[in-house]
């Protein structure tokens, strides 16, 4: 009957729609993302910490673009009395292989001399891409507060016996 032949239409062409579109959405959806564009964030742009602590937090970088990018990165400025490096979760490095449309991380690590003394410190984290169409950098401030005076506890387990 005519009814059947109409209804079986409307399904083919209803069919052939959902198929049809994932892949012509996905191609659209990629031609609209630039060729290249990449940006680094610093996790924590500000943080603070008692005196003799360390600092360590990530650094993001977001390709945003259609190519795989390889970036130098690297501790610009930092304070008189601190150490600081950019590391992986076991390597000291100096770039990162960020795919497209993908995100990356590394840590910044600080650790502060002996000595220093409560008050603001800035660190400066640069970046850019081997062929240096992209130069990014971050600023880091810590500020680092005096002792309160009291006992700390230890961290871990603690024991009582009898």
């Amino acid at each position: 009957p005519k009814s059947t032949q109409n209804f079986l239409i409307i399904f083919l062409v209803f069919l052939g729609l959902m198929l049809i579109p994932a892949s012509t959405f996905a191609a659209a959806e990629a031609e609209k993302k630039p060729e290249r564009a990449i940006v680094m964030a610093a996790e924590y742009p500000g943080v603070q910490i008692a005196k003799d602590e360390d600092v360590s937090m990530d650094i993001i970088f977001h390709n945003k673009g259609r190519k795989d990018e390889d970036v130098e990165v690297w501790v610009a400025e930092k304070p008189k009395g601190w150490q600081a490096k950019i590391k992986t979760y076991r390597y000291t490095v100096s770039g990162v292989h960020v795919p497209s449309a993908d995100d990356k991380s590394l840590t910044f690590e600080a650790d502060p001399d002996e000595g220093v003394k409560p008050g603001e410190y800035q660190f400066r984290i640069n970046a850019r891409t081997l062929d240096g169409e992209f130069r990014m950098s971050k600023i880091v401030k810590i500020k680092v507060t005096a002792d309160d005076g009291k006992a700390k506890e230890p961290k871990g387990v603690k024991l009582t016996t009898s």
